[in-house]
């Protein structure tokens, strides 16, 4: 499968490959943010552009911040593209908002995710990834949580094409379309015993596209700092 892939997509990966990993996560975060912005202005998603462009700047503002405040008390090399990233990913997990309460959820799931980084790590790698345990964290001081907006079918070419050039710079492609096939395995069986669905078609297409499952296998399953270093591990 994967050699096949690779000579489908070989073009694309020559001209990823002139480009650094986090270049290419980094574009291709804002390609799916720039969309989310178009169709909210054109109200094809549920949040307007203010409430995406606070967000947005909450969430930067925090993993700034707290990026030099670790940088300064650990004595870390600046990662400033890592920190992005991670203000990024953040961003198109957490529900936008004009409400000061929301935002300052939203800045808080920021610091709490760049400090992660500096403590829960085991042999210079992450022990989870930072986007996820600083949800994990706070959802036990808050109502608030991960809505996952990315997930909207709207966004879905974005996410994908987003997602391919992502799959193709980490070499993760057979690891994420386990993934995805898991998802959907897993959806079905739940849909059937828990609601007595069998559907099949109707259960694999709702997973993929609406559900958050494309994003999370691209961006946050391949995070490279939080994978285990051999093949079986990581499946």
């Amino acid at each position: 499968m994967r050699t096949i892939l690779h000579k489908s997509f070989a073009p694309i990966e020559k001209i990823l490959n002139q480009y650094t990993m986090y270049k290419v996560v980094t574009f291709s975060l804002l390609f799916i943010i720039l969309s989310a912005f178009i169709l909210s202005f054109f109200h094809i998603l549920s949040f307007s552009p203010i409430e995406l462009l606070l967000s947005l700047i909450a969430i930067v503002l925090a993993t700034t911040t707290m990026h030099f405040i670790c940088q300064y008390f650990w004595h870390a090399p600046a990662n400033y593209e890592s920190t992005f990233i991670t203000a990024l990913l953040i961003f198109l997990i957490i529900t936008p908002s004009t409400q000061l309460e929301i935002l300052a959820f939203n800045f808080a799931i920021g610091i709490i995710a760049i400090l992660s980084k500096y403590i829960f790590v085991y042999h210079n790698r992450h022990i989870f990834n930072p986007v996820a345990i600083s949800l994990f964290i706070i959802s036990f001081f808050s109502f608030f949580g991960a809505e996952w907006w990315v997930g909207s079918r709207y966004l879905l070419p974005a996410v994908a094409v987003a997602g391919l050039a992502t799959v193709l710079k980490t070499k993760k492609t057979s690891l994420v379309l386990f993934f995805i096939l898991s998802s959907i395995l897993i959806s079905i069986s739940y849909f059937g015993l828990v609601f007595g669905n069998y559907n099949f078609l109707e259960i694999a297409t709702l997973n993929l596209f609406s559900y958050p499952t494309i994003f999370l296998a691209c961006f946050m399953l391949t995070e490279p700092l939080s994978l285990p270093g051999m093949k079986k591990p990581q499946y």
